[in-house]
């Protein structure tokens, strides 16, 4: 019984996609593109197959046809035969839908889909549905087989891969064809005659079929016994050659002369040699014999044209090929400098250099030239290299200052080499080139304010990072879910924090190398780096706290999370306070630049006035040159100034500036009129507007050092209030301490001077002892072979040798004190030296193994003797406690309440540093370090003073006096800075005057007073005598030897 199909269904599956039929007139469409291709390439595989045919039947042959005409209609008719017989079998299949299915079903296989026979089956399901054939099947399976298909081909996407199929089958065509243009571009590049000849007659250009009678393999030269001579040019320096039985090619340099001689194939009575439309005459002899001469000029070829002697004119058939061999130019190396480099202006460049060329060097010469100015670079000959070597390494120099440079220009430089090409001119080769970028302060001076500015943005980012993200109180977070979400917030800031800090000290680092004042700009930023720093490092640490407690899935406790908050609340308030600071520091500094810029083009303004004097007396054009030069440094400096200007208007508050100073700008057109002026001889009219801008400039002084003066005034009233009142408490205990010091000093010294008396035999008899062991020790030392010796080690014993005599001269004077401090110093310093030799001596130089090794031990008997001496010296120093009288005990009590009393006050310096730190951070670490030595140093001299140990009570006061005194000096040099005036400065360093004016290794030498005897209280020794005369009689040098005379006569009075 027949199967009825359900309607619906059927209209269903046909909606659904688009049909197998559509499918398949889409592919068709593709290959017939194709089909396109193919045929393109199958005409241009024929064209290349004929070409080639053509040419092996001229090589061998000749030319075939007449005209080009012809051979371009054989190329048609042959072609068009080829594309017929393609046509036919490549094309036929396409016009049916089973072999279209086989493409589509390759297709999706390339895709990575194997339809297998699905597509071919549909085919032909939808070719019997169309024609009526269905027989015991289902319409409705057959319909869905068929949508099915077509959705499976546009999935698969093998629409897209159709072409690839039909490369695929044409790959040994296109392979042949791309052999084909391979081959004849390589004929055509190599000068090929017979491959340029076909050609040349394809395109018109020869039309003669006569000159293809008889093919270039098949011709025979009538010159034939060709023997040449090859002279090449003088300054090559290179023999002569001889070449017998050639083929008449030439393959030599330009410029050497070819001496011919041939046998011509019969009876001439002229020659010729033909290049081009040169000709050139040979000599005949013997009616055969062909002489000449030829100078290689060109390459090419040449022909060989013969005369008989009717008169008849034939020419070689076989040409001959001249290839000139090129004359290198030379190869520089520039060895140094190895890189661009940034250099000072008044530097001179060391330059090295390696070069060489295939016949020889002539000259090595430098070119240099100023980037930013046109005209023709500048030269200089570095090197004339002799005797045409063909390789030269040198060095040479070269100097700055020749080619003008000022602060921020850049200067290219590279080496020119030539060579001694005497026929063609020198060849000229060329180094890398270098830049040399000529360091400029203002520049970087420049640069570096810029890196402030941009690091007080990374500040206020800081700054808003934690106001905008703080950490909520213990009690208001949930549970630890809460906890580590914080945690994780906070982690991630402290991480850009350090990075900040990272930044801070990048940036100090670059501030050591200005060589402009930015002392207090400096300062500041040190000491945010420092407070910042350690603000991050503590909230790091406890933030590692709570997340030990995180991994354990514990919350952290409430005391730790109060702590955190404590520290982030500092922190933010420690970037606010250094933001506001350092905000108008940089302003400040901006000022001061405004001011130097100002005081610079006063200097210059009096220079110009100084030449135009100089030019009204004396008018000459070199006068005359340095006014324009000055005249052009003063534009130059003015458009610097006026930039500066216009920063300060945009960044400094208007209530602190002087508007007349910064809106005058009339300078320019003024500057910019003097050289017309000058030009024109207006002598008077220039000198009138110099005076004038010269009076501007005076005013534009005195208004930036207004606004220099005003800046920040009011803003900081309170805070210069209390640090006034902080350096007047700081004085009074300054005072106080040096009395209480000096009044310690007295009685030490009273005390000490009664029990030296009472020990005066034991003491007497003791330092002689000690002065002999001295001298010991400095014979050892004065042992020790230079030559065993390393630089270091040489400087360690000049420092004891000084010590030493120092010792010397304390021990005869009986400062027991002084001696002392001088033995352990000497200890110390021969203990170092000790230690280095004795190192050394294990692996010592070959050839000093017995002096070094002498040397240790020489070292070890002197530090030996020196601290005998120093612990006979603690020995000595007696006891005073037992030698105080009751007067005196009674004030040292009184003492010791006043020394605890100036205690208190130091306490109260330190409250008062942190109330002013609270408004601007002027204060850095060092100064509250030293205000906590003084503290320390002062409740120890208490103690010292009740306990009535004077030793012990001298140096500690000593300590608090010089804790207080540097902290002093710091804030009388900060007072220097700002001048009373203006917004308060950051304290320099304490001691930073004494380090920048000298320090050794580093620290600060603390310098004590010593009681120096009266010239009659002390007698040089006769040995010392002896010795001074001896030094004098050495010769001095001549510009010292009237002040080292006198010196050495005041020694000896």
């Amino acid at each position: 019984m027949p199967v009825t199909e359900p309607q619906p269904h059927e209209s269903a599956s046909r909606s659904q996609g688009a049909s197998l039929e559509q499918v398949l007139q889409k592919a068709k469409r593709t290959l017939w593109a194709y089909c396109g291709l193919d045929l393109l390439a199958w005409l241009a595989l024929c064209f290349c197959g004929l070409f080639g045919a053509l040419v092996l039947c001229v090589a061998f042959v000749g030319m075939p046809f007449e005209t080009p005409l012809a051979v371009w209609s054989f190329f048609g008719a042959a072609s068009l035969l080829a594309l017929l017989g393609v046509a036919w079998k490549s094309w036929r299949p396409l016009s049916k839908n089973l072999s279209l299915a086989g493409w589509i079903e390759r297709a999706a296989l390339r895709r990575g889909h194997d339809l297998k026979d699905s597509v071919r089956s549909a085919v032909e399901l939808m070719a019997e549905d169309k024609s009526g054939g269905i027989q015991g099947r289902s319409q409705y399976l057959s319909k869905a087989h068929q949508t099915q298909t077509a959705q499976a081909i546009l999935d698969t996407q093998a629409m897209d891969s159709l072409l690839l199929v039909g490369l695929a089958q044409r790959w040994r065509n296109l392979a042949a064809l791309g052999f084909f243009f391979c081959f004849y571009g390589l004929m055509a590049m190599s000068q090929v005659s017979v491959v340029l000849d076909t050609w040349s007659f394809l395109m018109g250009d020869n039309t003669n079929p006569k000159s293809f009678v008889r093919p270039q393999v098949f011709r025979i030269p009538i010159v034939t016994d060709i023997h040449l001579k090859l002279d090449y040019p003088a300054y090559m320096k290179k023999e002569s050659q001889d070449m017998r039985g050639t083929t008449g090619d030439i393959v030599a340099p330009l410029g050497t002369i070819v001496t011919f001689d041939a046998q011509a194939d019969r009876r001439i009575k002229e020659a010729y040699v033909v290049m081009g439309e040169e000709k050139i005459k040979f000599s005949v002899e013997g009616e055969r014999q062909i002489k000449g001469q030829l100078q290689l000029k060109r390459s090419g070829n040449y022909h060989f044209m013969l005369v008989e002697p009717d008169g008849a004119v034939e020419i070689d058939p076989v040409g001959h090929q001249i290839a000139l061999i090129p004359d290198e130019p030379p190869a520089v190396d520039l060895l140094f400098p190895t890189e661009d480099m940034t250099v000072e202006a008044n530097e001179t460049v060391p330059l090295q250099f390696e070069t060489s060329d295939d016949y020889g060097l002539k000259s090595i010469r430098l070119v240099a030239r100023i980037q930013s100015q046109r005209g023709k670079p500048w030269t200089q000959v570095l090197q004339e290299i002799p005797g045409d070597l063909r390789s030269f390494s040198g060095t040479g120099n070269f100097s700055l200052a020749d080619v003008g440079a000022r602060p921020g220009d850049q200067v290219s430089l590279y080496l020119e080499a030539t060579d001694n090409n005497a026929f063609a001119g020198p060849q000229v080769g060329r180094s890398i080139t270098r830049i040399l970028t000529v360091f400029s302060e203002i520049k970087y001076h420049k640069e570096l304010l810029k890196k402030y500015e941009e690091l007080l943005w990374q500040l206020v980012d800081g700054l808003a990072q934690g106001l905008e993200n703080p950490a909520p109180t213990f009690a208001t977070m949930e549970d630890l879910q809460q906890e580590q979400g914080v945690v994780g917030q906070q982690l991630r800031m402290a991480a850009d924090e350090q990075e900040l800090v990272e930044s801070m000290n990048k940036l100090l680092q670059a501030s050591l190398k200005d060589p402009y004042d930015i002392a207090t700009l400096t300062q500041a930023l040190s000491n945010a780096h420092k407070d910042i720093k350690r603000g991050t490092q503590i909230k790091k640490r406890t933030l590692d706290r709570i997340g030990a407690s995180h991994q354990l899935s514990k919350r952290g406790s409430a005391n730790v999370w109060s702590l955190l908050l404590s520290q982030i609340r500092t922190l933010v308030l420690s970037f606010e306070k250094h933001v506001l600071f350092l905000e108008d520091l940089i302003n400040t500094q901006r000022l001061n630049d405004a001011h130097q810029l100002a005081s610079d083009l006063k200097k210059t303004q009096d220079a110009l006035k100084q030449l135009l004097a100089n030019y009204k007396e004396a008018p000459t054009d070199a006068a005359r040159d340095a006014i324009l030069n000055q005249i052009e440094r003063l534009k130059e400096q003015l458009q610097d100034l006026y930039r500066r200007m216009a920063e300060l208007k945009q960044d400094v508050p208007d209530e602190y500036l002087n508007q007349e100073a910064f809106d005058n700008d009339s300078m320019m057109e003024q500057a910019q009129s003097l050289d017309s002026l000058l030009e024109e001889g207006k002598m008077e009219d220039v000198v009138a507007t110099l005076e004038d801008m010269i009076e501007q400039t005076q005013k534009m002084l005195e208004g930036i050092e207004d606004s220099q003066e005003e800046y920040g005034g009011e803003e900081y009233a309170e805070l210069k209030k209390d640090l006034q009142n902080f350096s007047e408490q700081l004085d009074d205990m300054v005072s106080a301490q040096s009395e209480l010091a000096q009044d310690t000093e007295a009685i030490y010294q009273e005390a000490l001077n009664r029990a030296k008396k009472e020990a005066a035999d034991k003491i007497s008899k003791t330092v002689k002892r000690l002065v002999e062991k001295t001298k010991e020790a400095l014979s050892s030392t004065n042992r020790l072979p230079p030559e065993a010796l390393n630089s270091l080690e040489k400087e360690e014993m000049g420092r004891v040798t000084q010590r030493l005599m120092d010792l010397l001269m304390a021990l005869q004077e009986n400062y027991l004190e002084e001696a002392l401090e001088e033995a352990q110093g000497a200890a110390q310093a021969l203990q170092n030296l000790e230690s280095s030799l004795a190192l050394r001596s294990q692996n010592a130089p070959m050839g000093l193994e017995a002096e070094t090794r002498q040397a240790a031990k020489e070292a070890r008997k002197s530090n030996q003797a020196v601290n005998e001496v120093a612990d006979a010296l603690g020995q000595l120093i007696p006891d005073l406690k037992g030698s105080l009288n009751k007067g005196e005990s009674q004030q040292l009590g009184e003492m010791a309440q006043k020394q605890s009393a100036l205690n208190d006050g130091v306490k109260r310096l330190r409250q008062m540093i942190q109330k002013i730190n609270n408004q601007a951070p002027l204060f850095g670490e060092e100064h509250q370090s030293k205000l906590n030595d003084a503290s320390r140093a002062s409740r120890q001299a208490g103690m010292d003073l009740g306990g009535q140990r004077l030793k012990s009570a001298r140096e500690h006061q000593r300590q608090s006096q010089n804790a207080l005194e540097s902290l002093q000096e710091s804030l009388d040099e900060m007072k220097n800075q700002s001048g009373g005036k203006g917004m308060p400065m950051p304290l320099p360093r304490p001691g930073q005057a004494q380090q920048e004016g000298g320090q050794e290794d580093g620290k600060r030498h603390e310098q004590k007073r010593m009681k120096l005897p009266d010239a009659d209280a002390y007698q040089v020794p006769e040995e010392h005598r002896k010795a001074i005369l001896d030094a004098m009689r050495e010769k001095a040098p001549e510009d010292w030897s009237k002040q080292v005379r006198e010196y050495y006569e005041e020694l000896v009075k």
